[in-house]
């Protein structure tokens, strides 16, 4: 199983969604956010019918959630997210409100129902405990996309066979889809060899980055070895560029640098007081607080209901979770989800405005909910297509890795 990552800004942070059984996709930046063409999402959400499986995904979103909140991560993303969801089991909740607009948990879910890909429960607890760590995962902005996890879902296509999804691929392997379906099974590459991104490379040694090599004109998998964690004060690793190994900090601790400038190392410090002096928006303070005008650490502000005052200037926003937008500095619904109704067609509100079987369809004269265009109709990303799948600018009948 992979879990790769999502990003979803949020008034300049953003929320990094990892739904389990997606493959390495280049998909949009916002969520899919409809059912897929054998049924709609709406109501408990999807569910397998295999024993263990819809256990597994509420578990996985409450590990995600807890690494979340729990880990000092250096990241205005992160902040912003966690200032948004206020509490890890909103989080866990709205998550699971994003997995059933997901036509990949719906395609998933019926091939584990046909015996296609098969659910591994023994491997369950190590999926949660990666899931939960506050490793180089978290500290290096890399995707929930571990081999502990991948294990949990396997299929019987042996590289070279044909594939819709990774979870169908025997052992290890992935599926590589170019331009249209099927796409084929194919070995991760040892150290070594060549790649064309991180997930092509066998991570199950350690932690590999696909990189170039200007000597030979070609990527290749590079294995990158995890130091013991540093103190507070001591040099770590804000940005790996070409490092061969990598200085996280202790837990509690984040690595403090100027990415403006470059800088691939930084210092381990513990979060800063609230008024303490800042200069960069990634700068991690007390829980509550943001770096967002670069000069101290100051409390963010989060309207939860209509008419609250909203100004990002001075780091109050709107809660996306709740489909507020801010409009002439008052926090607005935007629509009642039903098709036809006003919408936002960036960010969290695109997954979130409309009801589960809609998405939010931009026009030149603004954005609405609408329908998802069926198989075979013309489109420009995934998130338009019931199948969550726009395979060289056409809609496919179902759901495939892209």
């Amino acid at each position: 199983m992979v879990l790769d990552s999502r990003w979803v800004a949020i008034v300049g942070f953003a929320l990094v969604l990892v739904p389990p059984g997606c493959g390495d996709t280049t998909h949009d930046d916002v969520a899919t956010g409809g059912a897929s063409g054998t049924g709609g999402s709406g109501g408990a959400g999807p569910t397998s019918g295999v024993p263990g499986v819809d256990e597994f995904h509420r578990s996985l979103w409450q590990a995600f959630c807890q690494q979340l909140f729990r880990c000092a991560s250096a990241n205005d993303d992160d902040i912003g997210s966690k200032a948004s969801l206020g509490t890890e089991q909103r989080c866990a909740d709205m998550v699971s409100e994003i997995e059933k607009r997901d036509p990949r948990f719906l395609d998933l879910n019926e091939k584990l129902a046909s015996g296609v890909v098969r659910f591994v429960a023994d491997k369950v607890p190590a999926c949660l405990a990666e899931a939960r760590s506050c490793s180089i995962a978290s500290r290096a902005n890399i995707s929930f996309s571990g081999p502990a996890c991948r294990a949990v879902f396997e299929g019987a296509v042996e590289p070279g066979g044909a594939c819709q999804r990774e979870e169908e691929c025997a052992g290890d392997a992935r599926c590589v889809v170019d331009q249209q379906c099927p796409g084929q099974c194919k070995a991760r590459a040892a150290a070594g060899e060549a790649c064309d991104q991180r997930q092509d490379c066998d991570d199950t040694k350690g932690h590999v980055e696909c990189r170039f090599d200007s000597a030979t004109g070609s990527s290749n998998c590079v294995p990158v070895a995890i130091a013991a964690a540093a103190e507070e004060g001591q040099p770590c690793t804000l940005i790996l560029n070409d490092s061969t190994s990598f200085v996280p900090c202790a837990d509690g601790l984040w690595c403090d640098g100027d990415t403006l400038n470059g800088a691939s190392m930084g210092t381990c410090r513990a979060r800063l007081a609230d008024g303490a002096a800042c200069d960069d928006d990634d700068d991690l303070c007390v829980d509550g607080d943001s770096c967002f005008d670069r000069t101290s650490c100051k409390p963010l502000q989060v309207g939860r209901q209509p008419g609250d005052t909203c100004d990002t200037a001075t780091g109050s926003f709107c809660d996306p979770f709740a489909r507020l937008s801010c409009v002439a500095g008052k926090c607005q619904v935007m629509g009642d989800g039903k098709s036809g109704s006003a919408c936002v067609s960036i960010d969290i509100n695109a997954l979130l405005d409309c009801e589960p079987d809609l998405r939010c369809a931009r026009s030149d004269t603004g954005a609405t909910c609408a329908p998802f265009l069926t198989a075979g109709a013309t489109c420009e990303g995934d998130s338009e297509c019931a199948s969550g799948t726009c395979a060289g600018g056409t809609c496919a009948a179902a759901y495939c890795d892209n």
